[in-house]
């Protein structure tokens, strides 16, 4: 079985994500790694807001993040206050492992741009976290076929910033009309698009392209899932409206 780099949402975490809503981080969701982990119980604060990591340390949660905001990661060594946004150093703290970065929603209702999201992802890198740069095409993208061109053109520009530190970062992959649609790109579809990704890497490095993770992120579901993982470019999924179903999860985990 292939390894799934995975996200989930567990609601009888609900403590945890009350925690981390009180300090302003707009979590997406985090994996529980029930059973390992025996770090010594402990409170912390932080803005003021007492939080409990207690409940945390003894599940060992990776929690993973949507985004983060630049300038507050920036300004965070000054202590400067950017409301309502979450820096990646608070992230840390809070022992998140993971931070999405690029998700269309950020592209197409905030503006973002690559080299902004090549910024963000640079610092989520050096705050000791690993970023999962998200790539994809609009349906109308698609239809005028200029879905590998503008995605290999996303990618190029993460390349163009990270270098050699995309070794570290994962790529997800995330048709956008697929999106919460529940349209799903077909395995080959799929693949074509991964193998497209990774040719688009290896013209840069190819020993980068062989070791950079690549998932899809186009609603992955139960009775798609074998098939998408069998495929030799796409390394794992990232998933997100079936793993607020636990039947579903579990047999995407199994696939």
């Amino acid at each position: 079985m292939k390894k799934i780099e995975a996200i989930i949402r567990v609601s009888k975490f609900q403590e945890v994500k009350e925690a981390l809503h009180a300090i302003d981080i707009d979590f997406f969701s985090y994996v529980d790694s029930i059973g390992v982990g025996n770090e010594k119980n402990r409170k912390g604060s932080y803005r003021g807001t007492s939080y409990d990591t207690e409940f945390i340390s003894r599940r060992t949660l990776t929690i993973v993040v949507r985004d983060i905001n630049l300038k507050k990661t920036i300004d965070c060594l000054l202590k400067s206050a950017y409301t309502g946004e979450v820096g990646a150093s608070m992230l840390k703290e809070m022992g998140c492992e993971y931070v999405i970065v690029g998700h269309s929603e950020r592209r197409q209702m905030h503006q973002e741009a690559d080299e902004s999201i090549a910024a963000k992802a640079l610092q989520v890198l050096d705050s000791g976290m690993t970023p999962v740069i998200c790539v994809g095409e609009t349906a109308d993208e698609r239809n005028s076929g200029r879905a590998e061109e503008i995605v290999c053109s996303q990618v190029a520009k993460q390349v163009s910033v990270l270098q050699d530190r995309l070794a570290d970062c994962l790529i997800a992959y995330e048709p956008v009309w697929a999106i919460g649609t529940g349209k799903v790109a077909s395995a080959q579809v799929a693949q074509d698009m991964h193998r497209a990704i990774r040719l688009q890497l290896a013209e840069f490095d190819e020993d980068v392209a062989s070791h950079v993770g690549i998932l899809y992120g186009g609603s992955v579901k139960p009775d798609n899932a074998v098939e998408l993982f069998a495929m030799p470019d796409i390394d794992g999924g990232l998933v997100g409206g079936a793993s607020l179903n636990p039947q579903d999860f579990l047999a995407i985990c199994q696939a």
